[in-house]
C-alpha cells in the first residue's frame, strides 16, 4: 500500500482510534475485528453528520 495515499492514512487512523476507544470499554482479549469495524462505522457516521 502507498503510505502517502490519504485513504490509507485515514483508514489507519480510524482503526487505531477505534481500537483505543474499545480498549477502554472492553478487555484486550475480548476485542474482535468486528467490534473495531462497528466502532469505525459508528464514529464515521457521527462525524459525517456533524459536517
Amino acid at each position: 500500500m502507498n503510505e502517502l495515499d490519504e485513504r490509507y492514512t485515514t483508514s489507519e487512523e480510524a482503526i487505531i482510534d477505534s481500537f483505543f476507544i474499545l480498549s477502554s470499554e472492553k478487555e484486550f482479549e475480548k476485542i474482535t475485528v468486528s467490534d473495531v469495524v462497528k466502532k469505525i462505522r459508528c464514529c464515521s457516521q457521527y462525524l459525517l453528520q456533524s459536517l
